[in-house]
C-alpha cells in the first residue's frame, strides 16, 4: 500500500509540473493565418507548358487527376521539405518525370517557391532553403502542362514549439475499422458514412491548441486518404493541425518494423527541426513504441483502447471526456 501511494505522489508531483509549465505559456500560437486568406480569383492563372513526354498526354487522359500532398511544419527561419505526389485516373497512374511549379499562398498574394520533377512514383519534392516568418500557409503544387493541383497546408513556427502528437484511428475515432466502412461506402457511391468519433475529442484536442501547443495527427493512414482525413477533422471540429499520413503502403502495415517506425521517423523529424514533442495520444503497441522511442514522458502519453496503460503510459476510458476534466482540474492559476 505505501509503494502506491508514494507512485502515485511521484505521479501527481510529475503531472503538476508539468501543467504548471504548460500554463505558463497558456495561450494559443500567435500564428497569422495565411491559408484563411482570398482573392477574387482564386488560385493564380499560370502559363501552362508542353509535355516533357508524350507518354504523359496519354496518362492524363487516364482519368481524373487524383494528386496529393503532405502537411509540412518547420521552424522560423529554416528551410522545409515540400511533397506531393500526382496520379490520373480511379488506377492511380503515377505521373513521371513531370514539372511541378510550388507557390505559397500569403495574404500578400502568391509566392513562387520553385519547381520540380516527379519521380518514377509520381513523388516530387521540393527542398525550399528561404526563411519564412511564422504562420499558416496554403501551398499550391501545379503541374504546369496541365495546371491540375493539390494543395497542403505549411506551420512555419518559433523554435522550441511545443507539440501535441494524436493518432486518428481508434484513438480520435472509436475504432481502426470506422476508415474502412467510410472508404467502403464511398466505393459503393453511397458516401454518407462518418466514422464515429470518441466523445471529448474535440474538446481535448481545443484544450492543447488554447494553451500554446501545435497538434500534430500522426497516422498510419496511407497518402491516399488524406482529403478524407482532413474533411473528418474539419467536419468533427478537432482543432486545426498538421496531418501527416505515409508515402508508402508499405508504412502503413501494423507492425514496429512498419507503421511503428514511420511515427517515430517522424517524430524525430519534429524533434530534430527544434520542436518539443511533449504529450502523445495513442491507441496501438505501435503507437506506444514509437512515442517511447521517441522520448514522450510515459506520463504525458495517453493510450485508449485495450492497451491502455500498458508500459506506465496513462490509461484512458471509453473517451476523452475523463481525461480531460483531469487536465483540466489540475490546471494550476496564473496566481496560485
Amino acid at each position: 500500500m505505501k509503494k502506491r501511494r508514494t507512485r502515485a505522489l511521484f505521479l501527481s508531483v510529475v503531472a503538476l509540473t508539468w501543467l504548471w509549465s504548460a500554463s505558463v505559456s497558456a495561450q494559443e500560437l500567435d500564428l497569422e493565418d495565411h491559408s484563411a486568406c482570398s482573392y477574387p480569383d482564386g488560385f493564380p492563372k499560370l502559363p501552362e507548358a508542353d509535355w516533357r513526354h508524350s507518354r504523359s498526354e496519354l496518362i492524363a487522359d487516364v482519368g481524373e487527376p487524383w494528386h496529393f500532398a503532405r502537411d509540412a511544419v518547420t521552424v522560423t527561419n529554416s528551410g522545409v521539405e515540400l511533397q506531393a505526389k500526382f496520379t490520373y485516373g480511379d488506377v492511380s497512374k503515377d505521373m513521371e518525370d513531370e514539372k511541378v511549379r510550388v507557390l505559397l499562398q500569403t495574404c500578400d498574394g502568391w509566392q513562387k517557391l520553385g519547381e520540380a520533377l516527379t519521380d518514377d512514383d509520381g513523388w516530387m519534392q521540393l527542398d525550399y532553403t528561404g526563411a519564412l516568418e511564422p504562420g499558416v500557409y496554403r501551398v499550391l503544387f501545379q503541374q504546369v502542362a496541365d495546371g491540375t493541383y493539390a494543395t497542403s497546408k505549411l506551420w512555419v513556427v518559433p523554435k522550441g514549439t511545443k507539440v501535441a502528437i494524436f493518432d486518428i484511428d481508434g484513438t480520435l475515432t472509436t475504432g481502426d475499422e470506422e476508415i474502412f466502412a467510410e472508404v467502403t461506402d464511398d466505393i459503393v457511391d453511397v458516401g454518407d458514412y462518418v466514422p464515429e468519433a470518441y466523445p471529448g475529442g474535440k474538446e481535448i484536442s481545443k484544450y492543447y491548441a488554447q494553451r500554446g501547443y501545435l497538434l500534430v495527427y500522426l497516422t498510419g493512414r496511407p497518402y491516399w486518404l488524406a482529403q478524407h482525413s482532413r474533411n473528418w477533422l474539419v467536419d468533427e471540429g478537432m482543432a486545426d493541425g498538421v496531418l501527416r499520413l505515409t508515402t508508402t503502403h508499405s508504412d502503413s502495415w501494423p507492425s514496429d518494423s512498419a507503421v511503428g517506425e514511420f511515427k517515430l521517423a517522424e517524430l524525430r523529424l519534429l524533434q530534430a527541426a527544434g520542436l518539443s514533442v511533449d504529450v502523445a495520444h495513442g491507441n496501438a503497441t505501435t503507437d506506444i513504441s514509437a512515442y517511447i522511442g521517441a522520448g514522450v514522458p510515459k506520463e504525458q502519453i495517453w493510450i485508449i483502447g485495450p492497451h491502455a496503460g500498458e508500459q506506465g503510459t496513462q490509461k484512458v476510458k471509453k473517451g476523452w471526456d475523463a481525461t480531460l476534466d483531469a487536465l483540466q482540474s489540475q490546471q494550476p492559476t496564473a496566481d496560485r
